[in-house]
């Protein structure tokens, strides 16, 4: 076999920012522009909800809310040392402000810097232990960093403590994965999919788990409900191509001729 499971297109599922639809102590206009950057957001419309939390933060820039929907909404435009700086501020103002320390800690994790997302996110964990998206977040950086006992701990806990959410089912398969344990992975993508059977990433997941184990046939059905779930998820598509290089599968050019 001249191929191993880092030749396949994985992912980890994580979390996404909070944003606080409501602040303490707001005067009027920071109130007013508030809830029209909330009524944009709700319509994704990100350039116009990026305007009113700007407006509604010049009208009460000591506002450590207002402070971190700023810099959650900048660092989701990729826009991450604007977000950074924003999210700082919030800190500094509130050190207890848990939208500001899990938004800071995951904006350091999906920029690989592990050991300040690791710092914030567990300053976000101590300020609520029962909090699946922290404790999901938390366990990929130390995922990320091959720690895998604490990250097990951590999703372990999340599923625990919230069985109808998937992220962390999915994850304590990618943990299983990285060991090389397939069949354990396997069996938590499929109770991932339990919790939410259209979740592709994890579809995709699941059939580079069971390509690994030796079902071919099983791995590109999983790959193609992938893609039929949503047809510009671009890893199915790769690993689709590999597994089919890989076991001589392709189709001479023109015997469908």
């Amino acid at each position: 076999m001249n191929y191993t499971k880092t030749n396949l297109m994985t992912t980890t599922l994580t979390t996404p920012y909070i944003y606080f639809s409501t602040a303490p102590n707001l005067n009027e206009k920071a109130q007013e522009n508030l809830e029209k950057a909330n009524a944009f957001f709700d319509k994704q419309d990100v350039k116009n909800a990026t305007e009113f939390y700007h407006k509604a933060l010049q009208e009460q820039p000591q506002s450590a809310h207002l402070l971190n929907n700023m810099g959650a909404i900048l660092s989701a435009q990729g826009m991450y040392q604007d977000g950074i700086n924003f999210l700082h501020k919030a800190i500094e103002l509130d050190p207890k402000n848990i939208g500001a320390q899990y938004n800071l800690g995951t904006v350091f994790l999906g920029n690989g810097a592990l050991a300040e997302a690791k710092d914030h996110l567990s300053k976000a964990h101590e300020i609520d232990k029962d909090s699946g998206p922290i404790m999901n977040n938390l366990g990929l950086a130390h995922l990320h960093g091959a720690e895998f006992t604490r990250a097990s701990e951590l999703f372990t806990t999340a599923v625990d403590k919230h069985p109808q959410f998937d992220y962390p089912f999915h994850n304590l398969g990618t943990v299983a994965y990285d060991q090389g344990n397939m069949q354990e992975a396997i069996n938590w993508f499929k109770k991932s999919l339990e919790v939410n059977p259209t979740n592709f990433a994890t579809l995709n997941d699941l059939g580079c788990a069971l390509f690994m184990h030796g079902d071919t046939g099983s791995a590109v059905e999983m790959f193609k409900q992938a893609l039929g779930i949503n047809p510009y998820y671009r890893m199915p598509y790769f690993n689709i191509g590999f597994v089919l290089f890989h076991k001589n599968l392709i189709p001479e050019v023109g015997s469908q001729a």
